[in-house]
């Protein structure tokens, strides 16, 4: 009798967290408000395009080598092992965090970072976090 494997996560994260199971090689669980800024967007107080630009600015971050989300077990790495994703990675979220920094100063910039990466955010940063992320989608996704 051959068993499915399955990660469809305990009984604690479904009570303590939106969950929604993917399909797969391996069906897993994935958790919707893990992150701040998945709480926000299901709670209303970002817009969809400020998650988008959230999203955009984390996987630059993760091609960046900056470990912000976890390994998909059923995904293969691919290609000749050759290319140096640190510096293939890095250019792009630094260019990014660069853009707040110039615009709207390294506070907003923190905060971003801080909010996305390290998942912190204390509400009277709230309007900083939404500005970043306004200037990120503006510049970075519609290109003006």
């Amino acid at each position: 009798m051959t068993k499915s494997i399955s990660d469809l996560g305990t009984r604690q994260i479904h009570e303590k967290h939106s969950v929604m199971i993917e399909g797969g090689v391996i069906p897993r669980a994935k958790v919707m408000d893990q992150l701040i800024v998945d709480k926000l967007l299901m709670d209303g107080r970002i817009t969809l395009s400020q998650h988008m630009a959230a999203e955009l600015f984390l996987g630059q971050a993760e091609r960046a080598c900056i470990n912000v989300r976890a390994q998909k077990y059923d995904s293969i790495p691919v290609g000749n092992g050759k290319r140096d994703s640190y510096s293939n990675g890095y250019g792009a979220f630094s260019k990014t965090v660069s853009l707040v920094k110039s615009i709207l100063g390294v506070e907003y910039a923190r905060v971003l970072y801080d909010c996305l990466i390290l998942n912190q955010l204390s509400e009277r940063n709230f309007s900083l976090l939404t500005d970043s992320l306004d200037l990120v989608f503006n510049r970075r996704m519609r290109g003006s």
